[in-house]
């Protein structure tokens, strides 16, 4: 998990030191949107996550992140109350969603 807040925040902030982008402080505070994300090493890869919702909000101490990690749409269930745990999976098991504090 810290692996994949790690990468979004790495590409966030290489993505944004543009001319536009650069003040005179050094914070990561924002609203963050994951555009792509590399993993380095042994399986290394590039995920792309264009077509993959997500967002990350930090805080001075806070942080909250949210984000789709399936492959394409996820199904509507028709009736939660009686969907299977394969249908409930497919529907809500590539969500991924944390808040919490940081140290500065």
């Amino acid at each position: 998990m810290q692996r994949w807040l790690f990468a979004a925040l790495s590409v966030g902030v290489l993505t944004s030191q543009g001319p536009a982008a650069q003040s005179t402080s050094q914070s990561i505070q924002g609203v963050w949107r994951i555009v792509e994300a590399t993993i380095t090493g042994p399986g290394a890869r590039t995920i792309p996550f264009a077509e993959r919702p997500n967002l990350t909000i930090i805080a001075a101490r806070h942080y909250s992140r949210v984000e789709v990690q399936a492959d394409g749409p996820r199904p509507i269930l028709a009736d939660v109350a009686k969907a299977t745990a394969d249908e409930l999976r497919a529907a809500w098991g590539p969500l991924v969603s944390e808040a919490g504090t940081h140290m500065r």
